[in-house]
């Protein structure tokens, strides 16, 4: 009779310092998982900055006082799983380049297309900002309720190209 009181309570105990630890390893698997997701969004948001802006966005931008602002209206135009309230980008600017690549073939060696020069046209667009996102916490600690995540934005995203062929038909 006692014997089988003494397991129970044995099991008791096991079960009263085990739950714990399993429950804060879920609190842990849920918050790494939320911070991650976060990370994630907020990567591929700034990753894709530059195809969101279309041109007339693009137009704006040019003629913005406030670029900071435009800047964070496309991120969050891209990706809307982010918190407006949260994302703040400062010391934000744009340089739009133009490269014009000129081959001529003036030796007449190509006898097939009769080619004797083409022309190739890429426009570029180079964005730089520093980005900040305050991700609440799931489960908020004593000592923090909130994380921020800084990225440094510098993408180049080629915004057209202009293939041109001189040739005798």
């Amino acid at each position: 009779m006692w014997g089988d009181s003494e397991v129970g309570q044995a099991h008791l105990l096991a079960m009263c310092f085990s739950l714990p630890v399993i429950v804060i390893t879920i609190f842990f698997i849920c918050q790494a998982s939320w911070l991650a997701y976060q990370q994630l969004s907020l990567d591929h948001a700034l990753l894709n900055v530059g195809r969101s802006l279309d041109a007339v966005e693009r137009a704006a931008l040019a003629d913005a006082e406030d670029v900071d602002r435009q800047l964070q209206e496309a991120i969050l135009a891209d990706w809307t799983h982010l918190d407006a309230s949260a994302l703040s980008v400062s010391g934000s600017n744009y340089q739009i380049s133009n490269v014009i690549d000129t081959i001529g073939t003036a030796d007449g060696s190509d006898g097939v297309y009769g080619i004797r020069n083409y022309a190739e046209e890429r426009n570029y667009m180079r964005i730089r900002a520093a980005v900040s996102y305050r991700v609440a916490l799931l489960f908020p600690l004593p000592w923090a309720s909130e994380i921020t995540l800084e990225r440094s934005l510098d993408r180049t995203h080629m915004l057209s190209m202009r293939f041109e062929v001189d040739a005798d038909a």
